[in-house]
């Protein structure tokens, strides 16, 4: 048999086979970073965003690696790192937050977190905290359809570039669902939850129940306080628009606007004068220049235009002015408007039998009108781009008189909402405000000097709290000639102006100290002679011209209790009424120590 010659095996080398191992287990450790590496390019998930129903969110610190008590408030939208993922155990993540230059780590819940930007804001539904009229989408005007107070839609989609504010988290306006249409609501008007919808910020609103023996038990507090919004709102400055508190003006009817405009000119040079408050839609409804806007809310728009200076020629007048460093105010009479009532009978006050109802020989449109709204918003918008600094609504209201008229059921306001008068002007006013704060210039309202009195609206819809949470400033009009007998406490307050406005001028701190976000006191001043019933000419009640130590004296009663600016009324505003008065139209500008600070009581 043949022998097979078989090798012996050969001793392993057991330095090779550990230098092996070695380089197989780097090898292993190379190619699982590597991987890691690019499932990290593939799939960033380190950093995510904050997110959430509301615009801030407050989640626990972790400190030395416990969760602690301590909070910290994070904007929606932030950027953080993730430290830590959750265990099987745990269900939160660690995250590493940095504001400004300081580190904060914190304990996060999942359904805070999102990889994309563009959902960081989860609520699915909106709860209208107060009836608001929708818009089809946020360039559009005010449509028919409503959202009633409380009521809940689905929210469809957020233009993040346009209405999601890093800076701050918050949401400018929603894309929603109704009736099976889209629509654009603003945020202001809605709420993520109805809880948050339904809180009550009216604080200390003091209010009267005179008109529960009008309209019935209970009608007060629903009208004053529960329809009413009164949520914080953070009024707007300007930089390009800068808004002195000593601001004092001079009003100047349509007729004079140009004719005497050098020597108004020459009045803000030699005075306190710094502003002029330029009547551009009168109360006749005639405006001072030719709108582009009248045509598509008059039927017939010549005769708006009788008065009219062409637009050019206004804009050219405006810039006369600005150039000279003087601050624009533009008038602008609001319901009291003959032409658009004429016009527009189902859009105006009418009588019970479909007539138009007339107060002093003028017709007037119906406050809860839209159309009346918008046109009279469409002309502040226009002259806000010639260079106004301030848009002034007067006539903000219903006609006075009405109650007995309305309880006999004489008089028909086409209220197609079922609103209340302060419903109705103070949602105006924000529809005002949302329009013209884009444009950097301010909203103003002229209120009845006897409402803030009353400590209600007198039934024409003016509740000075409801208006000066929304507007930038607020005019009263307490003209000395205008009071009673005694009234607070002065025999003859025309007798006594600088006392009077003095008192009045502190009824405006309670109120203000009472809301929120107030408006701008700057009050107008009598500048003409006492009406000639009032003052009598008789020993004990001498004429009274109002000259110019008479409107110093106005001026020191509204600094006595901390507030800067005036606007002098008189009449037209001719040379002639002015000249006489000027040596009393003094700087209402006060020290900083002087000036009355807001200070929010809730009580």
């Amino acid at each position: 048999m043949e022998q097979i010659n078989k090798k012996a095996p050969r001793k392993l080398n057991k330095k090779k086979v550990a230098l092996v191992a070695v380089i197989g287990i780097v090898a292993f450790v190379f190619l699982m970073a590597v991987v890691f590496f690019i499932r990290g390019l593939l799939q960033p998930n380190k950093h995510f965003y904050i997110a959430g129903p509301e615009s801030s969110l407050v989640f626990h610190q972790v400190i030395d690696g416990e969760v602690s008590e301590q909070t910290c408030t994070v904007i929606r939208g932030s950027e953080v790192t993730i430290k830590k993922k959750p265990s099987k155990k745990e269900t939160n993540y660690i995250v590493v937050y940095q504001k400004d230059k300081e580190k904060f780590t914190l304990q996060v819940a999942p359904e805070f977190l999102v990889e994309n930007l563009e959902e960081v804001v989860t609520n699915q539904e909106v709860y209208a905290r107060l009836l608001v009229n929708l818009r089809e989408n946020r360039d559009s005007d005010l449509s028919d359809v409503i959202l009633e107070r409380y009521e809940c839609v689905p929210v469809k989609r957020i233009d993040y570039e346009r209405d999601f504010v890093t800076e701050t988290g918050e949401v400018l306006g929603y894309t929603i669902e109704k009736d099976g249409k889209e629509y654009y609501v603003l945020s202001r008007y809605v709420e993520p939850t109805l809880d948050l919808a339904k809180i009550d910020y009216s604080g200390s609103v003091a209010y009267s129940t005179y008109w529960d023996n009008y309209f019935g038990e209970g009608f007060s507090k629903e009208t004053y306080i529960d329809s009413i919004d009164y949520k914080p709102v953070n009024k707007l400055i300007y930089e390009d628009n800068p808004l002195k508190g000593n601001i004092n003006a001079v009003h100047i009817g349509m007729s004079l606007l140009s004719s005497q405009s050098d020597y108004l000119i020459q009045l803000c040079q030699e005075s306190g004068i710094n502003a002029l408050v330029l009547e551009v839609k009168s109360d006749e409804g005639y405006l001072a220049y030719e709108s582009e806007y009248t045509s598509q809310y008059l039927k017939d728009n010549e005769a708006v235009s009788k008065r009219a200076m062409s637009k050019k020629d206004f804009e050219a007048l405006v810039k006369k002015y600005k150039e000279a460093g003087i601050y624009l105010i533009a008038r602008i009479v609001t319901f009291k408007d003959p032409i658009f009532a004429s016009q527009w009978n189902e859009e105006a006050i009418l009588n019970s039998d479909g007539t138009l109802f007339k107060q002093d020989g003028l017709t007037w449109p119906s406050a809860y009108s839209r159309k009346a709204w918008q046109y009279n918003v469409s002309i502040a918008k226009e002259v806000a781009k010639m260079g106004f600094n301030e848009v002034q609504f007067d006539y903000v209201r219903f006609p006075d008189g009405l109650g007995s008229k309305e309880r006999a059921g004489q008089v028909e306001l086409n209220n197609h909402y079922g609103e209340n008068k302060v419903q109705a002007l103070q949602h105006f006013l924000m529809y005002a405000y949302d329009e013209l704060s884009p444009l950097h210039v301010y909203l103003a309202a002229d209120v009845f000097g006897w409402p803030a009195v009353a400590r209600d609206d007198q039934n024409i819809g003016q509740f000075i709290p409801a208006i000066s949470q929304v507007v930038d400033v607020i005019s009263p009009m307490p003209y000395a000639d205008h009071f009673g007998a005694n009234s607070f406490g002065i025999p003859k307050p025309w007798q006594e102006p600088g006392r009077l406005l003095k008192e009045y001028s502190s009824l405006y701190i309670k109120i203000n100290n009472s809301i929120h976000s107030p408006a701008i006191y700057r009050t107008w001043i009598q500048g003409y002679a006492c009406l000639g019933y009032v003052c009598t000419g008789s020993s004990d009640n001498p004429k009274r011209s109002f000259d110019s130590h008479d409107m110093i004296a106005q001026i020191k009663g509204i600094q006595e209790v901390g507030f800067e600016g005036y606007m002098v009324w008189s009449g037209e505003g001719s040379e002639s009424m002015l000249s006489f008065r000027k040596d009393g139209f003094i700087d209402s500008k006060l020290d900083d120590d002087q000036k009355y600070v807001h200070q929010y009581q809730t009580e």
